[in-house]
């Protein structure tokens, strides 16, 4: 995840800034340390993909495939693998867009209220790309959907970039400058996102509604 916040920074805003002002000024102090930064932050992740914790996680994921609760004839878990999946799926789409849509209602709260909406939208998109295929009376209804929520997180995922940039930076004047640069950009997106937002909570599902 810090690897993957410099990429980001690095590559969006610092980009941005530093290719409106190359012709007048060299490269940036603030860039040089975060280079040195995301290298920190490669050595932690390959660090961490080789630990002795991954290996762990991946066997114990392999396992539960093989051998886990769901594999057996009878119990709760055996018999929400021999249930139909459609109401399966159904009613985990319902719960996801529930969710969504109350956290939605925070749009306007703040960068945390929009944090968590963007998390509550990503576990509906997951569960709409899954399971979509298994709801084909109207094909084009699920990808319309799945297009909606991409476009609402796409906005989110920017607007987090800009919370997670400025903490890369740290105080004085490269914070100033970024951040005004980022103002004009952040109202642009915060719009887009409501907009997007409304579209989605408008759109008729693709599945069947429970009763």
């Amino acid at each position: 995840d810090p690897a993957r916040n410099v990429d980001v920074f690095l590559s969006g805003a610092l980009a941005r800034a530093s290719l409106a002002r190359r012709k007048t000024e060299k490269p940036t102090v603030l860039g040089q340390r975060l280079r040195v930064t995301r290298k920190a932050a490669y050595a932690r992740a390959r660090n961490a993909a080789e630990g002795d914790r991954f290996s762990a996680l991946l066997l114990d994921i392999l396992t539960w495939i093989e051998v886990g609760p769901w594999t057996k004839t009878g119990g709760k878990a055996g018999g929400l693998r021999d249930a139909p999946i459609a109401g399966f799926a159904a009613n985990a789409l319902e719960r996801a867009l529930r969710h969504a849509r109350k956290q939605g209602r925070r749009f306007d709260q703040g960068r945390e209220a929009r944090h968590k909406l963007r998390i509550r939208t990503k576990t509906l998109r997951y569960e709409a790309e899954v399971f979509e295929a298994l709801f084909r009376a109207h094909p084009k209804m699920g990808r319309h959907f799945v297009a909606r929520i991409k476009t609402l997180l796409d906005c989110l995922g920017e607007l987090n970039d800009i919370t997670t940039g400025e903490g890369l930076i740290g105080d004085g004047p490269a914070l100033k400058r970024l951040t005004d640069r980022q103002a004009s950009r952040e109202k642009v997106l915060i719009g887009s996102g409501r907009r997007a937002l409304d579209v989605l909570c408008k759109n008729n599902r693709f599945w069947p509604k429970l009763t």
